[in-house]
């Protein structure tokens, strides 16, 4: 198991970031995305998932 932390200071940072894991991550693997309200989870996924390409 491998985990990955970030810290981004904009919203494009956390949307980048989103991408840049979403172009790694492949069919079967987990994704645990946590943190209090208002952190930028849902910003992060939308990255994510144009990153993966849906």
């Amino acid at each position: 198991m491998s985990r990955i932390g970030f810290f981004c200071a904009t919203r494009n940072d956390t949307v980048a970031a989103g991408r840049w894991l979403g172009r790694r991550v492949k069919p079967g693997d987990v994704v645990l995305v946590q943190g209090p309200l208002g952190a930028g989870k849902t910003t992060f996924i939308q990255g994510l998932v144009d990153g993966y390409g849906l």
